[in-house]
């Protein structure tokens, strides 16, 4: 018989959600043979009655529900109890699954049922359909859970569900109780807590779970003399608390973090904390073994995230290592968004290369984060400026370009806003230059794995300190143009040009007289085209103004107190669109 649901004074805790999309795998999806279960009886010696187990990841459950007493309600499935009644109803070497006793063995079953777990332990006959789907289970495991219905004033929900009492001890409220309940129509868990349950109005079966193994047999006694105590058991801390051991909360697990153990690390619910004047989430920098050169290379989890060992820090998969793997072999291969990348063993590094079809010029690309790059200023001839004004500069240091040039412009958008998206700009077919959110994104990134953005990303030669680290193969060198000389509209007057004065005007004589058509000033800027040692620029495709854009730019900072080249530093700033900056293109 159908009996309504009479859940009233129940309120959802949560459902346990894993990585499966079906509802309800009747066509026997997972392997019962990878999960370690073994079965075996026991006999209760209260009353001699025997019952069937079942032993999974070490725990050791009842398979059937207890029947210990007469009980006020009973039904076919066993004996209905009371919350206060099933605290004490499990027979001596036994006890009532404490919650995370539960959870354990739900998320044994998810590992290889995913969110089916529900639908693993529900017994093969017996349930209702539901959404016109068998609400009937797989008993993978033996656990044999039969639609055995609960107890709320009368009987009811037979076929529907099934509830059993969960010992919290005195974890929260002492007038709320929980059950974990398996419902015809749902292939999950679900978790409830009942805030009349402690009346004594609700009633549900008891599954008792053996002490080997458990808490109760692996703690001592708790009592006055240790209360406050807090131990660990397998994943979970616990407190003795008025004689119970409960689950102790994330404050009473981590206990004080001071000067006295700054520093230290603490595991607490599969995360690392680390003690730095206060508790936090430790980096995996500070969470994993020291990054050495005899692990470059090695794999580690954390926080179920896979991160690789690299030249002494600890980093994300790369969306190319993600499908290739970590470079570890030598010379080996992979394409990759249409790159060939070799892996360069000695760096642990994808390093590709592309040929520029309009020139025939060969450039290194490397990924960094989520974003290709070309490890080689651009050395595309139009409009291309070199150092020295010496072309074999070009071929050593890229080229140097105006913005207007760097966007595949007319010069006239050096003085006028370009408006443009279209970003291709110079580079290849397939690259583009990077806009100002793009260079941020390769900052941040380094700077997420605690390095010297700056640092990180110089070439290791060519400075004139030694400060380049070049871990990621960006390689950038000192590009930057120090004096130029360039054309453009300015004001002649008196022999000098002037850039705030209207354009159609010249001196005669002295006197500024408005002329029938532009005049052009050739201006220089301290010389000729030359560059310093300690300074990289590059333009972004992000401009500010008519004369104005965004540019990045690498240096090194001398320090007068020790005479040296001691820090460096990289951001982003404005310049006059006419000036000569490098350029570096991003994979589209």
């Amino acid at each position: 018989m159908f009996f309504p649901r009479k859940r009233i004074a129940f309120f959802l805790i949560f459902s346990v959600i894993a990585c499966s999309d079906n509802k309800n795998p009747a066509n026997g999806s997972g392997d019962e043979d990878l999960l370690n279960v073994t079965t075996g009886s026991f006999t209760d010696s209260r009353d001699g009655k025997s019952y069937k187990s079942i032993t999974v990841d070490g725990y050791t459950w009842m398979a059937e529900n207890l029947a210990y007493g007469e009980g006020e309600y009973k039904s076919d499935y066993g004996v209905f109890y009371s919350f206060d009644e099933a605290k004490e109803a499990c027979p001596t070497g036994w006890h009532l699954p404490m919650i995370y006793e539960w959870k354990d063995l739900v998320s044994s079953v998810e590992e290889f049922y995913g969110d089916s777990a529900g639908w693993a332990l529900k017994s093969r006959k017996g349930w209702t359909s539901g959404y016109g789907e068998n609400g009937n289970g797989s008993d993978a495991i033996g656990f044999n859970a039969m639609p055995a219905g609960s107890y709320y004033v009368s009987y009811y929900a037979e076929g529907d569900e099934v509830s059993y009492w969960i010992n919290y001890g005195n974890d929260q409220s002492y007038s709320i109780s929980h059950s974990m309940t398996l419902e015809y129509d749902e292939s999950q868990v679900k978790w409830y807590n009942n805030s009349t349950a402690s009346s004594g109005n609700e009633y549900y079966y008891v599954r008792c779970i053996k002490d080997e193994n458990t808490l109760m047999a692996s703690l001592q006694e708790c009592k006055e003399t240790n209360d406050g105590d807090v131990e660990k058991f397998r994943s979970e801390y616990f407190i003795c608390d008025d004689s119970i051991w409960r689950v102790a909360t994330k404050t009473e697990a981590l206990a004080a973090c001071s000067s006295e153990n700054e520093g230290t690390l603490t595991v607490y619910h599969d995360t690392t904390y680390i003690c730095d004047n206060d508790w936090r989430v430790a980096t995996a920098e500070e969470a994993l073994d020291s990054c050495t050169s005899a692990l470059r290379g090695n794999v580690q989890e954390y926080m179920g995230k896979s991160y690789v060992c690299d030249a002494g820090f600890w980093r994300d998969f790369t969306a190319l290592e993600t499908e290739s793997g970590v470079c570890t072999q030598n010379g080996a291969n992979y394409t990759y968004d249409s790159v060939t990348f070799s892996c360069d063993g000695t760096k642990n590094l994808w390093l590709g290369a592309i040929k520029d079809s309009r020139d025939n010029q060969s450039y290194n690309v490397t990924m960094i984060g989520k974003q290709i790059w070309m490890t080689e200023n651009l050395n595309y001839e139009e409009n291309r400026h070199c150092r020295g004004d010496t072309a074999s500069n070009c071929d050593l240091y890229g080229g140097l370009y105006s913005w207007a040039a760097a966007m595949g412009a007319g010069a006239e958008y050096d003085t006028t806003l370009f408006n443009s998206f279209a970003l291709t700009g110079i580079c290849p077919e397939g690259w583009r230059i990077p806009t100002q959110t793009d260079w941020n994104g390769l900052f941040d990134y380094v700077y997420s794995l605690n390095l010297n953005r700056t640092t990180a990303l110089m070439a290791k030669t060519g400075w004139k300190s030694s400060l380049g680290e070049d871990l990621f193969g960006f390689s950038v060198l000192p590009s930057k143009v120090d004096s130029m000389t360039y054309t453009s509209k300015y004001t002649y007057i008196d022999q000098q040009c002037k850039e705030d004065v209207p354009f159609l005007l010249e001196s005669v004589n002295g006197v500024l007289i408005q002329t029938s058509s532009d005049l052009y000033c050739t201006r220089t800027k301290g010389g000729d085209l030359e560059s310093t040692m300690d300074f990289a620029e590059f333009w972004t495709g992000t401009e500010k103004d008519t004369s104005e854009a965004i540019s990045v730019y690498f240096e090194e900072v001398y320090s007068n107190s020790t005479s040296d080249y001691s820090t460096s530093s990289s951001q982003s700033s404005l310049a006059d669109k006419i000036e000569l900056k490098a350029v570096r293109c991003i994979k589209n």
